[in-house]
C-alpha cells in the first residue's frame, strides 16, 4: 500500500473550492465561531471479512488525516460523527452522522477482482481506499451543505 498522505486535500484544494462555491463562512472565525469537529469511529464488525475491511480503513490513517485536515480548515457550529460500521445500508449522512458501510466496500472490492481490475492485494487496498476517500468527501459535502441551509 502507498504512503500517500490525503490530509493535504483538506487543507489546501478544500478552503479554495469553498471560497468559490460560497462556504466562505466555515472558513472565517468571526463568522462562525469553531464549536465542533469533524470525529470518527471504527466500529468492529462480527464478521471476520468485513472486520478485514474496517482494519484497512483504520490501519491506512487515511481517514484520521482527513478529518484532522478538516478540522483544521472548517469552523463548524457542531460535531459530525463520521462512523465505519457494519450495516446493510450503502452510505449516507443524517443530520450530524455519516456512516460507510462495511458491505459497500466489499461489493466494490467483488467488483474490482470480478471485472479485474486488479487481483494484486495491494492495489485493490488503495482503490477501496480511494473509493471510501471520494464517498466520504461525497457525505461531507452533504452535511455542509444541510447545516449552511439553516443560516
Amino acid at each position: 500500500m502507498s504512503s500517500r498522505s490525503s490530509g493535504w486535500l483538506a487543507t489546501a484544494v478544500l478552503p479554495v473550492f469553498f471560497l468559490g462555491s460560497g462556504f466562505l463562512p466555515f472558513l472565517q472565525p468571526k463568522a462562525f465561531p469553531d464549536q465542533g469537529d469533524f470525529k470518527i469511529i471504527y466500529k468492529p464488525s462480527p464478521n471476520q471479512e468485513l472486520d478485514t475491511l474496517r482494519e484497512l480503513v483504520q490501519q491506512s490513517g487515511v481517514f484520521d488525516e482527513i478529518v484532522a485536515g478538516l478540522n483544521a480548515a472548517l469552523n463548524l457550529p457542531y460535531d459530525i460523527l463520521i462512523r465505519f460500521e457494519d450495516n446493510s445500508e450503502g452510505p449516507y449522512q443524517q443530520g450530524d452522522q455519516i456512516v460507510i458501510n462495511y458491505q459497500f466496500l466489499d461489493f466494490h472490492a467483488n467488483l474490482f477482482v470480478r471485472f479485474e481490475y486488479s487481483e494484486n492485494p495491494e492495489e485493490l487496498a488503495e482503490a477501496l481506499l480511494g473509493l471510501a476517500e471520494f464517498v466520504l468527501y461525497h457525505e461531507i459535502g452533504h452535511a455542509l451543505v444541510g447545516w449552511s441551509s439553516t443560516w
